[in-house]
């Protein structure tokens, strides 16, 4: 289900309230990656507000041969469950056929984030990996 709620936007760098939601996550690896990819214009990071406070996030990424690459997806713990994912990831399926076209690729080995993206559009491909990998062609 979808949140109308969430307010999403582009965000191009940290905020201590974007920062703080990250680090309840406890995902090391996306504090790094934010921190330090929001520098460059390529990295798009979509944040979904609810009253004015982040609560998920999403980055899209374009790679080679005209394939994006989505990633650190993350919603506060205390958030979850809401719809507010599920908003998000539609959304950047939007925003990544209108700003950057092409192929949209992800991976996870988390089943409640599996089934977000196949509602989404993404297929799963059978790939030799632990991961999980999806596809959503254009």
């Amino acid at each position: 289900m979808r949140n109308d709620r969430l307010i999403i936007r582009r965000v191009e760098s940290p905020t201590p309230a974007l920062l703080a939601m990250i680090e309840q996550t406890n995902c090391t690896r996306a504090m790094r990656v934010v921190g330090r990819r929001l520098a460059c214009p390529d990295f798009h990071l979509l944040v979904g507000f609810l009253d004015g406070n982040p609560v998920s996030m999403a980055s899209v990424e374009p790679g080679p041969g005209n394939v994006g690459r989505v990633d650190e997806v993350l919603t506060h713990k205390a958030f979850r469950g809401h719809g507010y994912a599920r908003t998000l990831i539609d959304e950047l399926v939007r925003y990544h056929q209108r700003i950057l076209g092409g192929t949209l690729g992800l991976y996870t080995d988390n089943p409640v984030a599996a089934r977000i993206y196949a509602e989404a559009g993404f297929d799963k491909l059978d790939v030799p990996l632990e991961a999980r990998a999806a596809w959503l062609e254009q």
